[in-house]
């Protein structure tokens, strides 16, 4: 009833992340960690020149797809799941451009 999902989000499409999602919203007490997300508002701090938006939503590009904490929270809502997102700690590597977060099913 827990995952455990780390620095694969961004190369899953949203269609199979909802699907993910729904699973945990069908299982009591469950939850999911996704972590070090990329962060779509955040990707001039790791980009020197922008890329076009069609690489930033692309899952099949060296980077993946950055998406932002909304997405996120409207998937949650959609599914009944609670979310927490969290910011890297300052001293963490690359903190500017990464998330964490958490939706479980109370249930």
């Amino acid at each position: 009833n827990k995952v455990i999902m780390y620095g694969v989000s961004s190369f899953l499409e949203d269609n199979l992340l909802e699907k993910i999602f729904q699973f945990i919203a069908s299982q009591s007490n469950s939850k999911i960690m996704i972590g070090n997300v990329r962060d779509i508002n955040a990707v001039d701090y790791f980009y020197k020149k922008r890329p076009k938006i069609e690489e930033l939503n692309s899952c099949k590009t060296s980077m993946g797809k950055w998406r932002d904490i909304d997405w996120f929270k409207k998937a949650a809502f959609k599914y009944n799941l609670t979310i927490k997102t969290y910011k890297m700690p300052k001293n963490f590597y690359a903190r500017e451009y990464y998330f964490d977060l958490i939706l479980e099913n109370g249930l």
